[in-house]
């Protein structure tokens, strides 16, 4: 695993791109591969999920500016 670099306001931006490219692969190979698809659709949830963090602590932090 590496690491990645954000904009100090980016919030979950990077998240949501990432989620994103998961949904669609999910929706190419669900018809054929449908148990992969699920995970592929459950990794866009949860990066969904980590973006809403990310974007709760750049708000905090906006706030506290």
């Amino acid at each position: 695993m590496g690491f990645t670099v954000r904009g100090l306001y980016e919030g979950g931006m990077q998240e949501r791109v990432l989620a994103d490219q998961y949904d669609e692969w999910s929706s190419r190979i669900m018809a054929r591969w449908p148990e992969s698809g699920r995970v592929l659709k459950e990794m866009a949830r949860t990066y969904r999920s980590w973006a809403r963090h990310e974007d709760a602590d750049t708000e905090e932090m906006a706030d506290s500016d």
